[in-house]
């Protein structure tokens, strides 16, 4: 079997899927989307063209609190937890980098959202790829080796590690020449898991089935669940520091912690601690320009937006006038 044959029988060309289930491009994202199913981008190998792009993405560090004193072997002493484990504070910080992107990548579920309101717009080919949240498949060390230069690390940590889940953001694909595209540089394209796309044929063919129409929520500015969420989290926070008010970012990081392991790790027996009737539906990790979350509160009938820009404001309040 030829390398193109086993690729036929794994993958199905998006253009293809959307042409057998006969509906638009972006309403089979969405539904993809809602099945936690991903497309991916096949960047051909070609001599004539390297895939460059800027990207960016979020590194994550975890250092240890030094408490300012030594103890008698010289040694700093460290803060600790209840649990007499050293306390260690999360910081992140943005990477902005031309880097070459492997052959193919996955297109998280973040991605998808954003590629789907894309192909609503028309856009088509290049077009697509600003803004677009991928995972690189291959040829991680490019990654590593980026991370590596930039900060120095040592040794450079892989897109395997806890420290960085390998997702990069595309800000600019650097568009190949008139002269290349004359010479048959194309677009990546978009390909679809032939499993996958057996999975969403499937729904399609359970019969016709009287579907309830989607709910509607009224858009609102604020909800009390809001600044709770915060609270919680500034008080656990605040408890673990072992009284030091934490910044807004760091509370704002916590949330942000908790929400994407509860969600990259599936489980539906898990349920957060400062979320607790899980209002967040999605929310944008320090470092993100105009960083914000979105929040939707079924029981009231009600969603809105928060942005990280407001939330110092909003601590100093509730520091005044506790909200429980």
């Amino acid at each position: 079997m030829s390398e193109e044959q086993a690729r036929n029988e794994t993958f199905i060309r998006f253009e293809d899927a959307v042409e057998q289930l006969g509906i638009k491009s972006w309403e089979l994202v969405y539904r993809m989307r809602e099945a936690g199913l991903l497309c991916r981008l096949n960047f051909p190998q070609d001599s004539r063209y390297d895939w460059q792009a800027e990207v960016f993405w979020v590194k994550t560090r975890h250092e240890t609190v030094f408490h300012g004193e030594y103890d008698k072997q010289g040694d700093p002493i460290l803060k600790r937890d209840e649990k007499g484990e050293p306390l260690l504070l999360e910081s992140r910080e943005s990477v902005r980098e031309s880097l070459q992107i492997p052959g193919r990548a996955a297109i998280t579920l973040k991605g998808m959202a954003h590629l789907a309101e894309s192909l609503r717009e028309g856009l088509l080919g290049f077009d697509l790829l600003p803004g677009l949240e991928i995972i690189p498949e291959g040829q991680q060390e490019t990654l590593e080796h980026v991370v590596w230069r930039v900060f120095g690390d040592e040794p450079p940590w892989t897109l395997a590690s806890p420290d960085h889940s390998g997702i990069i953001t595309i800000e600019r694909l650097l568009k190949p020449t008139e002269q290349e595209r004359e010479t048959g540089v194309k677009p990546p394209k978009l390909e679809i898991l032939q499993t996958d796309f057996q999975k969403v044929l499937g729904q399609s063919q359970k019969g016709t089935e009287t579907k309830k129409p989607e709910r509607t929520y009224r858009q609102r500015n604020s909800h009390p669940e809001v600044p709770q969420v915060f609270w919680r989290a500034f008080c656990a926070l605040k408890k673990d520091l072992q009284g030091v008010a934490p910044e807004y970012k760091t509370v704002w990081s916590a949330v942000y912690n908790e929400w994407d392991q509860i969600r990259e790790n599936k489980d539906v027996f898990a349920h957060p601690t400062y979320d607790k009737r899980e209002i967040i539906t999605d929310i944008d990790p320090i470092g993100t320009p105009n960083a914000h979350l979105a929040w939707l509160v079924k029981a009231d009938n009600v969603k809105g937006t928060y942005h990280l820009i407001s939330l110092s404001s909003l601590l100093t309040g509730l520091k005044k006038k506790p909200p429980f």
